[in-house]
């Protein structure tokens, strides 16, 4: 029986594996990685707000409702989109209450490719960060 499979030169011969070279190609960069420094980028553009008493990021991945509803994700020729809110704390008739600062100041609409970001405001792009 001269089966390949059987012959000792199958342990020399190794497939190729063409996946690896793809991968190596096109290298995708980690986004949940560029959390902190997206939002430090954010803080030095725009200063941080006083009394923060919670932050909160998220990308617009596309995603399932629980209703079953597919949502799409929010990305444009590889930019993903997303916002960043942050919550003040504050007093008011003696109890601590919280409140998200006007947009520009508390509340950041973006979108990023993992290199830089772009800020937008109510009328546009407002700046593009480096990370």
């Amino acid at each position: 029986m001269n089966d390949i499979t059987d012959s000792p030169s199958k342990e020399m011969h190794q497939e190729v594996n063409s996946s690896k070279s793809k991968k190596s190609k096109d290298k995708t960069i980690d986004l949940d990685s560029k959390i902190p420094a997206i939002k430090q980028a954010i803080y030095n553009h725009y200063g941080k707000p006083n009394n923060v008493v919670k932050e909160k990021f998220i990308y617009y991945r596309g995603r399932t409702t629980p209703s079953g509803m597919q949502m799409p994700a929010w990305n444009e020729g590889g930019w993903q989109k997303g916002r960043f809110t942050v919550y003040v704390g504050y007093e008011k008739d003696g109890l601590q209450m919280t409140r998200i600062p006007d947009e520009g100041e508390g509340s950041w609409f973006f979108s990023t490719n993992g290199l830089s970001v772009k800020i937008y405001l109510s009328d546009g792009v407002d700046a593009i960060l480096e990370l």
